[in-house]
C-alpha cells in the first residue's frame, strides 16, 4: 500500500479530527488516501467506502506511527531543523561545528543519538526543556 506523503501519524494530524465520544477509527485506500470514521467499538467494520474505492483499517495511523524507549533513534526534529531550500547550508554548518548533522528534504534534522542530539543543539545555541535525565 502507497502511505500519503502529506499523513503525518495519526487522522488528527491529517485534518480530519472530529470530536465524539466513540472511538476513531482510520482507513486508508491503495491510493494513499488516509480517513477518519467514528464507530461503535462493537461494530467496526474492516473496509469502508472512500470514493471509488475501499479504504482498509490503518492501525498505524490511529497509533500514531511513533517509536518510544530506545526506538526513538534516529529522531527526526523539525524545531531543530531548518527552511528546506537551506539544508545543503546548514549540513554544512554543523560539520563546521563539529557535529555532523544530516537533514531530510523537507528539512528535519536526524540525530542518531541522545549525545548526538544534546552535541548539536548546544553547539546552536538551543536547549531541550523537555528532554529527561542524561539529556
Amino acid at each position: 500500500m502507497v502511505r500519503n506523503p502529506n499523513f503525518r501519524g495519526d487522522c488528527s494530524s491529517a485534518g480530519l479530527g472530529t470530536k465524539s465520544v466513540m472511538p476513531k477509527y482510520c482507513y486508508t485506500t491503495e491510493s494513499g488516501v488516509t480517513v477518519e470514521q467514528n464507530h461503535s467499538m462493537s461494530s467496526v467494520p474492516k473496509r469502508v467506502r472512500v470514493g471509488d474505492e475501499w479504504g482498509y483499517r490503518d492501525f498505524a495511523a490511529e497509533h500514531g506511527n511513533h517509536a518510544t524507549g530506545s526506538g526513538n533513534w534516529p529522531m527526526k526534529s523539525w524545531a531543530a531543523g531548518c527552511n528546506p531550500n537551506q539544508v545543503g547550508e546548514f549540513t554544512k554548518a554543523s560539520a563546521e561545528r563539529g557535529v555532523p548533522t544530516e537533514f531530510t528534504k523537507d528539512g528535519k534534522a536526524v540525530f542518531t543519538s541522545r549525545g548526538h542530539r544534546k552535541k548539536y543543539l548546544k553547539a546552536f545555541g538551543m536547549h531541550d526543556r523537555n528532554a529527561g535525565y542524561g539529556d
